[in-house]
């Protein structure tokens, strides 16, 4: 996959995590919901973020090896 692909399916992959947690948040939220199922949309939430988080370190690494890169050519020049 090249760069703008992934670029793309990151986009669509937040996109999709954003509608997960708004959903999962407003589902916990419910005051009429049992223990049971406000522990489920909970689990839900932290996988959503756990994701996200994942996603979002990724995409740190990965400027950073650009930007590793970049000096590491301009060095060698």
């Amino acid at each position: 996959m090249d760069n703008f692909d992934v670029k793309v399916v990151r986009s669509r992959l937040f996109k999709h995590l954003d509608g997960v947690l708004k959903v999962s948040q407003e589902k916990f939220s419910r005051e009429r919901n049992s223990d049971s199922n406000r522990r489920s949309w909970a689990r839900i939430l932290v996988n959503a973020i756990e994701a996200y988080a994942k996603i979002l370190h990724d995409v740190e690494l990965e400027e950073i090896e650009r930007r590793l890169e970049l000096l590491e050519r301009r060095g060698s020049m």
